[in-house]
């Protein structure tokens, strides 16, 4: 992305997407990156969060009906509602598996926080595949949840859980069965091309 003198219509509701937590994690890291070097996306990410917090402030609070409650409940029967303040995502639902650079290997989002600079993803790797290294901008936590993975000499089983600390280097990560992890990762960590 090229650094903006001024923002058009598109430029506009691409902050607002951003500042929202609406982008996908490949558009997200990518405009992360686009902020590092683009003041005008910037400052307009940064009014936008302003406004959004603002806006409980400016909407007059009202006491709800005494008996909504129990309407409420009654129509749910026994249903558990989510409260609001969770977010959930069902499994057959929610975004879809994007197939990343590197064959073989998908990643599904599940969440970005733009604040902290992090995602909550789940990679699914093919039998034989392999990730390049990279070094970790932020923590990292990886799930096994099926399958394993080789991590140098370090292999991983279903149920292992691995955590990397901000700075660190994953070496490449390679798959004899295939698996898929659960990652909460940073946006900005950096793909080494070379395999070394």
């Amino acid at each position: 992305m090229n650094v903006h003198l001024t923002l058009d219509q598109e430029g506009r509701e691409r902050a607002a997407l951003h500042a929202l937590g609406c982008l996908e994690f490949s558009e997200a890291r990518l405009f992360e990156m686009h902020l590092d070097e683009c003041r005008v996306c910037e400052r307009e990410v940064a009014a936008l969060r302003r406004a959004a917090g603002a806006l409980p402030a400016v909407v007059p609070s009202a006491e709800p009906p005494p008996d909504l409650l129990g309407r409420i409940l009654y129509r749910v029967r026994d249903t558990r509602p989510v409260p609001p303040e969770l977010e959930f995502t069902k499994s057959d639902g929610g975004p879809d598996w994007q197939k990343l650079a590197v064959e073989g290997v998908d990643m599904k989002t599940l969440h970005v926080d733009t604040v902290a600079k992090r995602a909550t993803i789940l990679v699914r790797m093919a039998p034989g595949t392999s990730y390049p290294g990279h070094r970790h901008a932020g923590d990292e936590d990886c799930y096994v949840i099926s399958g394993s993975l080789q991590v140098g000499v370090l292999t991983m089983h279903a149920g292992d859980f691995q955590r990397a600390p901000a700075g660190s280097r994953h070496p490449v990560q390679s798959t004899a069965t295939g698996c898929l992890l659960f990652i909460q990762t940073s946006l900005h960590d950096e793909l080494e091309h070379a395999t070394a």
